[in-house]
């Protein structure tokens, strides 16, 4: 009975949720069901639909969907090796975050040797999750940074406005008193 469930339960998931599709069987079930609830927590976090397939070299994976998306590919290569290729949706802005995911890459480095596929995509998930927070807070502080910027411009520009228009009121009545002197004469 609790079989079922689990699977009823994976099934469902897979719909609502981001997905494991463990198409070479590189994980036990417990770990998709792991991978499935870290999945979920990421998605509700974070508000983008996550995918992790496991695939053969030459295979892909796409979706229909088209904006916060990411796919983690885990290519089973030969002699347990794995390499891992992140997709990110057009919207994540990937290029802006290449450097960082790089060295997340670099960092599950020593689970891939030690194969632990598991631990090292639920490290590899944590560390986007940390990615997209900075990416978040960063895009924040430029916005904020922006509309100071705006507020103090227009400021300026009014103050600008407003000595120009006394000067030629000067101008004005400088001229206006000369043609008054002239006329007197």
């Amino acid at each position: 009975m609790i079989k079922k469930i689990v699977i009823l339960f994976t099934f469902i998931s897979s719909f609502v949720f981001g997905q494991v599709n463990d198409y070479r069987n590189i994980l036990s079930e417990e770990e998709k069901q792991n991978l499935l609830l870290k999945i979920q927590n990421f998605e509700q976090d974070k508000g983008i639909k996550l995918f992790v397939n496991t695939l053969d070299e030459n295979e892909g994976f796409q979706t229909e969907e088209q904006e916060k998306i990411i796919i983690i590919n885990l290519f089973d290569l030969k002699n347990d090796i794995i390499k891992i290729q992140i997709q990110m949706s057009q919207d994540l802005n990937q290029s802006e975050q290449a450097s960082e995911i790089a060295l997340l890459l670099e960092s599950l480095e020593e689970y891939i040797k030690e194969n632990k596929k598991d631990e090292m995509v639920n490290q590899l998930i944590d560390g986007l999750a940390d990615i997209i927070q900075k990416e978040e807070e960063s895009k924040e502080i430029v916005e904020e940074d922006n509309d100071g910027l705006g507020t103090k411009s227009k400021i300026f520009i009014g103050v600008l406005l407003t000595i120009l228009a006394l000067y030629i009121r000067i101008l004005y009545v400088k001229r206006k008193r000369k043609k008054i002197r002239i006329k007197k004469k």
